[in-house]
This record gives structure tokens, sequence and C-alpha cells, in this order.
């Protein structure tokens, strides 16, 4: 999460994500041992949750992030909130593997008639 510390400054709190923080570290141990040792960088782009226009912001912003490999993507709140919105509805359902569509398929006449097919 990132949050402001008392000087005011932009500042990552670790203890709000430590469990992503130990899933990196694992998927990057084991992205190494499996190539045979070679080195991956991972980087994680997304929404840093903070709104703000001003250039010089989103560099200091930026630049605290990039010392955990995130890439902050700036958009503004109605864009987040149809992303989340579609991600929950949507993506999460899907990667999940869960029956998203099962209801649609149930109200089709055709397959019942030719039993379910």
């Amino acid at each position: 999460r990132l949050e402001r510390d008392a000087s005011g400054a932009w500042a990552v709190d670790r203890t709000a994500n430590a469990s992503a923080f130990k899933a990196v570290a694992l998927l990057q141990q084991a992205l190494q041992a499996g190539e045979g040792g070679k080195a991956f960088n991972i980087k994680f782009v997304g929404d840093p949750g903070v709104r703000t226009a001003d250039p010089e912001e989103r560099r200091r912003i930026t630049e605290v992030l990039a010392a955990h490999s995130c890439v902050p993507v700036f958009v503004d709140q109605q864009t987040a909130e149809q992303h989340l919105e579609f991600c929950h509805l949507f993506i999460w359902p899907v990667m999940h593997n869960m029956k998203v569509f099962e209801d649609e398929r149930a109200q089709r006449p055709s397959e019942a008639a030719q039993g379910g097919a």
C-alpha cells in the first residue's frame, strides 16, 4: 500500500502487502531454480491507488514504487472504479474457474430440447 509517511513523503507500507512481497520472493526463487539459475526481473504494473494530476507527485510516486519493482499507471477515479468492477464481475470468476456462463446456457431452449448437448 502506498501512503505518506510522517514527513509527508510517499512510502510503501510493506506490512499491508506482506503476503504479496513474500509471494514475489518465492516466485523469483522458483523461476531461477527452474531455468538453470537464470535471473528474472518481475515487474508489477498497475494503479497505485493514488489520484493526482501533478507531474511532480507522479514522479515521486514512480520513484518510490520502482524500488519495489512496481510501475504505476495513473488513472482517474472513474476509470479505476470501472476497472475494478470489470475485474470483480468477469476476470476474477473466469480466472478462478467459476461457471460464470452457466445461467446463460441453462436458458437456451434448443439445448434443453436436445438433451443438453
